[in-house]
C-alpha cells in the first residue's frame, strides 16, 4: 500500500518556486597485504583474510599448472571492493580488484598483483602525482594530476570544497595482458579533479578551473626605504620588482576550462552557463567518455561556479555550492534573512556519455557536510544541510525534499526545518525512505526521517 501510494502521489510546489541557472533568483590480501590500503571509507582486498570485515574467500579449483606454478591466476570467490554510495555508480579509489588481480595506482604508477598467490605482475610508471583509478573488464582508467599539490575535501567540517591549482591528466589503459599494459588514450584537463563516477562503461570525471588562490605578488619592493633612497635606486627596484611579478603571473595558467584529447585542444564551451549568484571566474566541468571507445569524444557541460560536494546517482550528479550573503552583490529573492544559501546543480548522467547535460538548478538554505548529505530517490533529491556552526546559538539545521519541474527548476517541495536548534549535523545517511541525521553540541543525538511522502517529511 505504501509503495501505491508512493507511485500515485503527486507533491505541490510551493509558491515561489526557484529560479534555474542564469535566471536570477534561485584483506588483508594473502602475502602482499594489500586489502587495508585505501582512502578513508574505500579500499579493496582479496585473500584468505578478512577484506574489510568480508568472509574469507574460497579459492576456486586450481588451475592447471606449469613448472609448479599456476598457468592462470586462481580467482577469489568473493572480494571486497570500494565503499560506494549508490550500487551500481562506482567510485574512484587507489586500489582495486577484480578477484583475480590487485590493481594499485599509488607513487607514480599502476602496479599490477595477483591476488591469490601474490606477486608483481607489473609496474606501469605514470607521469605526475597518481590520484585514483577505475578498473572495469580489461580496461584502467588512472587520474594523474601535476602543477601543485593535490588536496581534497570529503568532509565539509574542517575543510571547504574546492580546487587545488593542478591539472588533471585521464590515462586509459588496455589490460588485455596484465604483463604489459598498454596506454591507448590520454585527456588532459586544465582543471583539477574534484571527483569522479563510473557507470558501466560511461566515466564521468568533474574538474574545477580557476578557484585555486591567485599567486601571491608584492606591491612594494621589501627591501626600499621610504625615505632617503636616492631615485635611480627607486626606479631600478620597482623595475626589478615589475619583472618579478610578471613572470608570476604570467606562469598562471589560464583559467578558461580547456581539453586536449589526441593532441588537439579544444576550450569547454560547450553550452557554458553562468549562475545566477557570479562565481569569478571558476568554472566546474563534467567531462563523460566511454572506456572502450577511444575514438569518441568526450561529451562535456560547463558552467561558470565553483566547484561543491558531489552526489551521483544512476541517472543524475548533483553539485552543492555555498554562498555567504556577506558581501554578496546580490542575494537569493527567496531568501532575504537567509545568510548562507547553496545552489544545487542537475545534470543529467547515465550509462551512455552523451547523455551528459546541465538540467537546472535549485536552492536551499546552508550548507552540506558531504556527499551523504544528498540522496536520490525516485527521482526527487533529499539533501540535509546546516545554517551556521557551533558554538553559534543561532545554528540550525534542515531538510530539503527537490523536485525537478518542467524546465529543469529544482523545485522544495518538502522541509523540515530547525532540526536541532544549537547543534550542527555532523553525519547523515538515507536508505529508501528513511533519512537518518546525527547532530553534535555536547551529545549524538541520531534523527530517522520519514521521506514516504516527498512534499510530507516528518
Amino acid at each position: 500500500m505504501r509503495e501505491e501510494a508512493r507511485r500515485n502521489h503527486s507533491p505541490t510546489v510551493a509558491s515561489g518556486g526557484i529560479a534555474s541557472l542564469g535566471s536570477g533568483g534561485g584483506g588483508k590480501g594473502a602475502g602482499i597485504g594489500l586489502g587495508s590500503i585505501g582512502t578513508l571509507g574505500h579500499g579493496a582486498g582479496t585473500g584468505t583474510g578478512a577484506g574489510y570485515g568480508a568472509a574469507a574467500p574460497r579459492i576456486a579449483a586450481a588451475a592447471p599448472t606449469v613448472n609448479g606454478r599456476a598457468g592462470a591466476p586462481a580467482t577469489a570467490t568473493k572480494t571486497s571492493g570500494t565503499n560506494v554510495q549508490v550500487a551500481g555508480v562506482d567510485e574512484p579509489d587507489i586500489v582495486k580488484t577484480d578477484g583475480k588481480y590487485v590493481y594499485i595506482a599509488q607513487n607514480g604508477a599502476l602496479r599490477i598483483a595477483e591476488a591469490m598467490q601474490p606477486r608483481i605482475v607489473s609496474v606501469t610508471k605514470l607521469s605526475g602525482t597518481v590520484r585514483e583509478m577505475f578498473v572495469e573488464g580489461d580496461r584502467a582508467v588512472v587520474y594523474t594530476s601535476a602543477g601543485g599539490t593535490p588536496r581534497r575535501c570529503t568532509y565539509g567540517y574542517d575543510c571547504a570544497f574546492g580546487g587545488d591549482g593542478t591539472s588533471t591528466k585521464v590515462t586509459v589503459l588496455e589490460l588485455g595482458d596484465r604483463a604489459a599494459p598498454r596506454v591507448v588514450r590520454e585527456i588532459a584537463l586544465s582543471g583539477s579533479l574534484v571527483t569522479a563516477r563510473r557507470i558501466g562503461r560511461a566515466v564521468h570525471t568533474v574538474v574545477a578551473d580557476g578557484d585555486a588562490p591567485t599567486p601571491r605578488y608584492d606591491s612594494w619592493p621589501l627591501d626600499l626605504d621610504t625615505c632617503g633612497t636616492p631615485e635611480a635606486t627607486v626606479r631600478a627596484k620597482f623595475a626589478k620588482l615589475k619583472a618579478d611579478n610578471e613572470k608570476i603571473l604570467r606562469a598562471t595558467k589560464p583559467s578558461f576550462p580547456s581539453m586536449v584529447v589526441g593532441g588537439r585542444e579544444r576550450p569547454l564551451c560547450d553550452g557554458l552557463l553562468r549562475t545566477a549568484i557570479k562565481d569569478g571566474t571558476a568554472y566546474t566541468s563534467l567531462v563523460s567518455f566511454d572506456l572502450a571507445r577511444d575514438d569518441d569524444a568526450p561529451t562535456t557541460a560547463t558552467i561558470q561556479s565553483r566547484p561543491g560536494a558531489v552526489f551521483a546517482s544512476g541517472s543524475a550528479l548533483y553539485m552543492s555550492v555555498v554562498h555567504k550573503k556577506a558581501g554578496a552583490p546580490r542575494w537569493y529573492s527567496g531568501y532575504p534573512s537567509v545568510d548562507e544559501v547553496s545552489d544545487i546543480h542537475k545534470f543529467r548522467i547515465g550509462a551512455a556519455p552523451k547523455e551528459t547535460r546541465y538540467v537546472g538548478s535549485g536552492t536551499v538554505p546552508g550548507h552540506v557536510l558531504n556527499q551523504f548529505a544528498m540522496d536520490e530517490w525516485y527521482g526527487y533529491l533529499r539533501v540535509a544541510t546546516t545554517r551556521g556552526r557551533v558554538p553559534s546559538p543561532n545554528v540550525s539545521s534542515d531538510l530539503s525534499v527537490l523536485a525537478e519541474m518542467p524546465g529543469g527548476t529544482l523545485a522544495r517541495i518538502g522541509v523540515i526545518e530547525k532540526i536541532a536548534p544549537g547543534e550542527d549535523i555532523r553525519s547523515v545517511r538515507f536508505e529508501g525512505d528513511r533519512g537518518y541525521i546525527v547532530t553534535f553540541k555536547k551529545t549524538d543525538p541520531l534523527f530517522v526521517v520519514d521521506l514516504f511522502y516527498p512534499a510530507r517529511p516528518k
